[in-house]
């Protein structure tokens, strides 16, 4: 599990620090040093404030999650008997000097300054009780634990972890790989869901639906997806670097004018997406699925591999298709109109003839007339 300083370090060192101070002011008290013993609390009182409302202190964390609410229990608690503690300071402080003074007046000041010592005892004592619990929270985060984000419960928090808002945002990346990949996504819902900008880089999806989800420029970089869905999904601007899709769904998705350079799509399904202006290349593999209805349409498909790849209907107007690889491919009814076949590896005449405006294709290989 990773520590707190990992997320924050604000936040792991300022409840340590609080609590050092907290134990040296009992050390003080209980020798009636109380002048020192006040230095030490108001410290504990400030540094909880800062942390209450500092950008980088408990608002940062997510809100949802009960141990983030009885971490700020813990601190609120701290910081109340910190100013009863303070107070009683001021009044045994203000407590008269026993000399010259009668009995009964020696035995009634001793009496108040009593009560007063025990006041400053009994907060302090709650000042470190509850920061110990503090620094236990805070020394093995709730907000970490990839068991905790996995609950489909703190969806919420999850989401907030993806987009790496709050306290994320400061996670190093080794951390956040770490995490990422101890993450169960398997069968995780995702159905309609915000996650714009959300960086899945590194994370293992089975059977996970991202159906209806906004997804445009999420890092899917270094994610192997399999039997998964992606219907109708938002994937503009999305990255794909060193990504397998394998088995997956992405009818309808909206792919317009993403780079899927490094993607290696495997099965699946493609139909009816639209794949307008893609940028593909030698790296990006799209084969043995169903493409039907896809709209390619000026999209840079140069070096891509579509073996075996069912195109058919698809629409590769003004595509460019140089050294492509179509060996096995369906094409049959596929707009070929001012697509650049270059080059073009594996394509039959019998694939060809198939194609709807072959003759209004560019580089067309001599093989193929």
């Amino acid at each position: 599990m990773p520590s707190s300083k990992e997320i924050d370090e604000t936040i792991g060192s300022e409840v340590e620090a609080m609590l050092a101070w907290a134990i040296s002011s009992k050390t003080k008290a209980d020798s009636n040093r109380y002048a020192q013993a006040e230095e030490d609390i108001k410290k504990v009182n400030t540094q909880g404030r800062k942390l209450e409302w500092g950008i980088r202190g408990l608002r940062t964390l997510p809100p949802r999650l009960d141990r983030v609410y009885e971490l700020k229990t813990k601190i609120a608690q701290a910081r109340a008997a910190s100013q009863v503690a303070l107070s009683n300071i001021k009044k045994i402080q203000k407590v008269p000097s026993q000399e010259g003074k009668d009995q009964n007046k020696i035995l009634a000041l001793k009496k108040s300054r009593s009560g007063y010592q025990k006041e400053i005892g009994k907060n302090i004592s709650i000042i470190i009780e509850v920061l110990k619990k503090a620094d236990d929270i805070v020394s093995f985060p709730d907000w970490l634990s990839p068991e905790v984000l996995s609950n489909p419960q703190n969806k919420s928090t999850l989401i907030l972890f993806l987009k790496k808002h709050k306290c994320y945002r400061f996670l190093p990346f080794e951390t956040r790989a770490k995490i990422m990949q101890r993450i169960n996504f398997f069968k995780y819902v995702f159905h309609g869901e915000d996650l714009r900008g959300a960086d899945f880089s590194f994370a293992s999806l089975v059977q996970t639906s991202f159906t209806n989800a906004d997804c445009r420029e999420v890092d899917f970089s270094n994610v192997i997806c399999s039997d998964s869905s992606f219907d109708n999904a938002d994937l503009r601007n999305a990255l794909f670097h060193h990504t397998t899709f394998k088995e997956v769904i992405c009818a309808v998705a909206n792919l317009e004018e993403t780079d899927l350079r490094g993607l290696t799509f495997l099965g699946g399904s493609l139909s009816s997406a639209n794949c307008k202006k893609i940028r593909a290349n030698t790296s990006t593999t799209i084969t043995q699925g169903y493409a039907a209805g896809t709209n390619f349409q000026q999209a840079d498909l140069t070096g891509v591999d579509f073996s075996n790849e069912d195109l058919h209907d698809s629409n590769f107007t003004g595509a460019k298709l140089v050294d492509a690889t179509l060996s096995g491919a369906i094409i049959k009814g596929a707009n070929l109109t001012k697509a650049d076949l270059k080059n073009v590896n594996g394509l039959t005449k019998e694939q060809f003839y198939s194609a709807k405006n072959r003759q209004k294709a560019l580089n067309i290989p001599p093989r193929l007339l």
